[in-house]
């Protein structure tokens, strides 16, 4: 009798320990699809808040006829430097895409993300290369885009 209780008894303890692992080993699946998943949303929301800088920094090009100093007048704490026949216009936000003022080396003022727009002058065209990145990531560009303008046509359709 005693032969045949240990029998069911080790039984007992092997089916336990396979249930235990196969809990186990599902609920490591799981925690790395909800990883994944989390990665993916944010990945989601920088996409979002970068189309929406992008598009807004694209229409205050086209509204201020590719005038950069303009620009600045738009949005608060954006900066403008020209650099030879270039000008470059940005852009700095934390980490929930909220503009803030321009950072200094010695500045306690934290970006994790910055949106540059690049305005050439190559004859009468005007182009810009917009580009949303993030600081912490050396990954592509949150974002990019490349719009044109002809600045003289624009003027002489307005009047």
């Amino acid at each position: 009798m005693k032969n045949n209780a240990s029998s069911r008894t080790g039984l007992f303890l092997m089916e336990l320990i396979i249930a235990v692992l196969f809990f186990s080993l599902a609920g490591a699946i799981c925690v790395q699809l909800f990883v994944q998943a989390h990665i993916i949303s944010n990945k989601s929301v920088q996409l979002n808040h970068g189309i929406l800088w992008a598009q807004n920094t694209a229409e205050a090009f086209y509204g201020c006829n590719g005038n950069a100093a303009k620009m600045t007048e738009l949005f608060d704490n954006s900066s403008c430097q020209k650099t030879g026949d270039d000008t470059i216009f940005c852009l700095y936000f934390d980490e929930d895409f909220n503009p803030v003022s321009q950072p200094l080396y010695y500045s306690s003022i934290h970006y994790y993300y910055v949106l540059t727009a690049d305005i050439r002058r190559e004859n009468d065209l005007l182009t810009c290369h917009i580009s949303v990145e993030s600081i912490d990531e050396t990954e592509e560009p949150v974002y990019e885009i490349d719009i044109s303008l002809f600045p003289d046509k624009e003027d002489a359709h307005e009047q």
